[in-house]
């Protein structure tokens, strides 16, 4: 019976560790004219969103489409997976080089202050 008990709790312990901190479950439903102008009665997108620590999964499934975003904060990283071409996309936020300079150049400096109202 003991072990039992302890095979159950040591499962219980161990699942709840892959699971993420927080889910969102988004449903858009589109009716009338919008959906008939696309081709159908009714147009309904879900978006599930999942996020554990600094990581995030978003999968959105609407009609033809099923397309799922990874991001990683940690790692700076964006990956979209499209499940109909079955292709993966890797995005980071570096800039090439030059964009940079010319950026600053026509923007210029920019010198701001933050001071208290005394409110």
């Amino acid at each position: 019976m003991k072990r039992w008990l302890t095979t159950i709790l040591a499962f219980a312990c161990f699942s709840a560790i892959v699971r993420a901190d927080v889910t969102v479950v988004q449903t858009t439903t589109i009716e009338g004219g919008m959906a008939a102008m696309s081709g159908g009665g009714n147009m309904s997108t879900t978006m599930t969103t999942r996020i554990k620590g600094l990581k995030s999964r978003t999968d959105i499934e609407g009609g033809p489409i099923q397309v799922a975003a990874i991001s990683d904060v940690a790692a700076k990283q964006v990956i979209i997976l499209n499940t109909a071409q079955k292709t993966a996309t890797i995005a980071s936020p570096t800039a090439p080089p030059g964009v940079a300079a010319a950026a600053e150049a026509v923007a210029g400096a920019i010198d701001s202050t933050v001071s208290p109202t005394g409110l």
